[in-house]
């Protein structure tokens, strides 16, 4: 099982964030980070990198049922999201498998909500 999902969309790095969050915000995804690594690196360290972001997200509903289950469960929050820029206006988007992040634990709530978490991921996805 790979730890995350991923998609190439052929769209400029502006577009594609834009539509990102569109689609988080359609399904109830509320953006909790978002981070220029291309700005932080190139400030700090005078690194050169194309464009990368950041995304972090997360969802009232879900926070709330796995605080309620156990809130150490909140230290694998927020969901992440990374956007890097290719070549040729390509922009690949890759997102934490929720199943694959919650596999260790033993709990078969969390084991549903990671799979309806991994089909609304993979539905943003599709619609980038």
């Amino acid at each position: 099982m790979s730890f995350y999902l991923s998609r190439i969309i052929h769209n400029s790095f502006e577009d594609v964030l834009e539509n990102l969050q569109k689609q988080l915000h359609e399904h109830a995804y509320l953006i909790a980070a978002n981070i220029d690594v291309q700005g932080s690196l190139k400030e700090r360290v005078d690194a050169d990198l194309p464009q990368i972001r950041i995304i972090g997200t997360n969802t009232p509903k879900v926070g709330h049922q796995l605080f309620s289950t156990d809130p150490k469960l909140g230290t694998l929050l927020p969901f992440s999201i990374v956007l890097h820029e290719l070549k040729e206006s390509n922009v690949e988007v890759t997102m934490i498998d929720p199943e694959w992040l919650f596999q260790s634990v033993d709990n078969p709530v969390i084991t549903i909500l990671a799979t309806e978490i991994k089909q609304t991921f993979e539905d943003v996805l599709q619609k980038l």
